[in-house]
């Protein structure tokens, strides 16, 4: 694969996430989204409320969300369940909704949801297409190991990821070299480092600028493609070995997170903030929000 820097706007790639070309060169800092997304066509998405839930339904995509959280309850596309869920959570602090708002926009159906504590904001957009669009903010000042938003997801029904982004290892805060751009795929494995399953490179874990992302899955192919740059996107919470001392990092609640900073790694002597500046935890300054788009594939 060729690795080409330039300033200007290349043309689009006809490469689809989760496929591959012999001939594809990649320059950073184009806008990925826009090359990869489509919002239509198709026939005009329809939403409706059903009980506690707002039901919205594309052609081949229907998209169920708390009608009380704004929360995201389930996917079916094809007729087959994709079991991401949950979110987006916060990875820390209160989530309290105050008021959701949801009707047609355009040949699509929006669904709006404002909060008061750390998540302020979060957007659902349904294309006809069939391509999920979620906006989100939150509001944070600290000092914090990591921050950003995750979901559920059962690990038992994931077989592998391919992605575009730093790779193939995973990373830690204070131990971002020596992984490259490149679009990458592992399967599944549960190593705990250096203690059993020897499978490498490990599965579970942080990973730095990810583009986009593929799941994929017992149901099938989960693809999210982010707008913005610097993503980091965690993948399950991996074993440790027995006595880890500092080479056990915190992660967040739930399986699937969508992160603006990760924790650092010490070693079997030292905690992380005694090997420097980068072992301390990231001081978050105020608002952050991300656009990330799912699409959903047997």
């Amino acid at each position: 694969m060729k690795r080409t820097q330039d300033a200007g706007m290349p043309s689009s790639p006809r490469v689809k996430p989760c496929l591959t070309s012999e001939n594809l060169e990649i320059t950073f800092g184009w806008d990925t989204a826009r090359r990869l997304v489509r919002t239509g066509p198709g026939p005009a998405v329809r939403g409706s409320l059903v009980d506690d839930r707002l039901v919205l339904a594309s052609r081949h995509t229907t998209v169920t969300l708390d009608a009380a959280t704004g929360m995201l309850a389930g996917i079916t596309h094809r007729g087959r369940a994709f079991t991401l869920s949950r979110g987006p959570l916060p990875t820390t602090g209160p989530t309290d909704p105050d008021r959701l708002t949801h009707g047609p926009d355009g040949n699509g159906y929006t669904v709006e949801a404002e909060y008061s504590g750390l998540l302020r904001h979060v957007r659902w957009s349904l294309h006809p297409s069939g391509w999920l669009q979620l906006d989100y903010r939150y509001h944070l000042t600290g000092e914090y190991d990591l921050f950003g938003v995750g979901f559920d997801h059962p690990e038992s029904q994931v077989t592998g990821v391919t992605w575009l982004g730093h790779g193939p290892l995973r990373v830690w805060k204070n131990r971002l070299r020596g992984v490259t751009t490149d679009v990458w795929t592992k399967k599944y494995n549960d190593t705990a480092t250096g203690a059993d399953g020897w499978v490498y490179p490990e599965f579970k874990g942080y990973h730095a600028d990810v583009r986009w992302a593929c799941l994929h899955t017992t149901a099938g192919r989960i693809t999210v493609v982010c707008e913005e740059e610097n993503l980091y996107l965690r993948l399950f919470t991996p074993r440790f070995g027995p006595d880890p001392r500092y080479t056990a990092p915190p992660f967040p609640k739930g399986d699937l997170s969508f992160l603006d900073a990760i924790p650092a790694i010490g070693t079997k002597f030292d905690a992380p903030a005694a090997l420097g500046p980068s072992g301390g935890p990231t001081t978050a300054t105020g608002e952050y929000g991300r656009t990330l788009h799912f699409s959903f594939a047997p």
